[in-house]
């Protein structure tokens, strides 16, 4: 045997051993990762506030044996509402329609079985906005506008609910409030595990932007307060406002 063909034996022996020694070795199996280090917490934040706007609402349904009928009937009744409302001379007042409808009124037939058309009815609703700092003026005001909308034909309306115009950065405190107790809820079961949070990583809103709730008038519309203003019969309560997030943070 040449040295040649020793040489080419040798290679294909070396690579005949490095592949058996190469499918000898198992593939390396897919180790899971360690599960991060969690603790989640939920915190809650509200807020109390003094309401600057009143909003009325009030509604007339009218009926008569034509659409046009009914509809003048209506009309004349929301003019006269609105003479005197503009009569109290409370300042700038702000009406809006929310609802506008007319209605088959139907009715037995009377010769033969089944029904016929009796009459129409017309239903129309507004609102009236009227604001001011002062809860005393607010509920005086609320009283006033409802009394004269029930005396001058609303018949189906007499709501009274008090507000914040602008609740923005009302809101904006709340959730910062509901945060900060639920780090505060988070730091205090990591010191009872031992443990350190490193960081917060994620917040999410558990009942959205915020929830008001109290602030109302006269029976008309939520509960009584302990503490606020009453006038004509309309009583101004705190308003609050709430949330709650959750928060998760790493260990």
């Amino acid at each position: 045997m040449n040295k040649t063909t020793m040489f080419c034996v040798i290679g294909m022996s070396l690579i005949l051993v490095g592949v058996i020694a190469v499918r000898g070795q198992s593939a390396p199996e897919n180790v899971p990762a360690p599960p991060q280090r969690r603790i989640i917490a939920a915190g809650t934040g509200s807020m109390p506030a003094r309401p600057d706007s009143v909003r009325v609402h009030l509604g007339i349904e009218t009926q008569a044996k034509t659409v046009a009928e009914a509809r003048e009937q209506n009309s004349k009744t929301v003019a006269q509402i609105q003479l005197a409302i503009v009569a109290l001379e409370l300042g700038d007042l702000k009406a809006k329609t929310q609802h506008s409808s007319v209605q088959i009124v139907n009715r037995k037939a009377a010769k033969e079985p089944g029904i016929e058309v009796a009459g129409y009815q017309v239903s129309q609703s507004f609102t009236v906005v009227f604001q001011s700092s002062d809860v005393e003026e607010l509920a005086s005001a609320g009283g006033k506008i409802l009394e004269a909308g029930l005396l001058n034909g609303a018949n189906t309306r007499g709501e009274v609910e008090f507000f914040l115009a602008d609740d923005s950065e009302l809101v904006r405190q709340v959730k910062s409030k509901a945060v900060e107790d639920a780090l505060a809820n988070a730091q205090a079961l990591a010191a009872g595990a031992g443990v350190k949070i490193i960081e917060v990583i994620e917040i999410d809103n558990v009942e959205g932007d915020g929830s008001w709730f109290g602030g109302s008038g006269g029976g008309q519309q939520g509960g009584g307060f302990e503490r606020g203003a009453r006038s004509g019969g309309l009583f101004v309560g705190e308003l609050h406002v709430a949330t709650s997030v959750k928060i998760v943070c790493r260990y």
